[in-house]
């Protein structure tokens, strides 16, 4: 995303060929990837917005709005479910992925900002004020799993394990 151009960018995976994806965002920040829906999910901080972008149009859908900024984000392809960081409320929500049914599943956190989905285990982990947590997809049994190494963890990244 390029967020002060308010656009989402394509490049060839060896850097040639950059094209507008799609532009007139308002200040595009966190993507993620639907390949079942062929969807691209957009965070936009600039009108605290979640945009799905449909690959055959590539026009803009606001599927989810609020009063503060949304971070992170992840999809869970086999329940069609939305997962993001609602910052200043210190929140987790879970949607569909067309944003209906949204709803709090986690709350009370502090400088909450990445997220990762692991739809194998059945577990959301995220990144807050000095920690590393995680709870189940439905938002129970919160768990701290890092905590005093850092003052701030950014986003989080799953990797499957290696095949033995």
């Amino acid at each position: 995303t390029l967020m002060n151009e308010g656009k989402i960018i394509e490049i060839n995976t060896d850097g040639t060929e950059r094209n507008d994806f799609v532009t007139g965002l308002n200040a595009p920040d966190e993507l993620a990837f639907d390949a079942k829906q062929q969807s691209l999910y957009c965070t936009c901080s600039g009108d605290s917005t979640i945009q799905q972008i449909k690959l055959a149009d590539r026009k803009p859908r606001t599927i989810l709005t609020s009063d503060g900024t949304w971070f992170g984000m992840a999809i869970d392809p086999a329940t069609d479910q939305l997962y993001c960081v609602q910052a200043s409320r210190g929140a987790i929500y879970r949607a569909k992925l067309d944003g209906s049914e949204a709803k709090q599943i986690v709350t009370g956190l502090t400088e909450v900002d990445g997220l990762a989905l692991d739809a194998d285990n059945q577990k959301i982990y995220w990144t807050q004020r000095g920690k590393i947590c995680q709870a189940n997809l439905d938002g129970s049994n919160v768990e701290v799993l890092v905590s005093g190494k850092t003052a701030q963890y950014g986003s989080i990244v799953l990797v499957p394990p290696k095949d033995e």
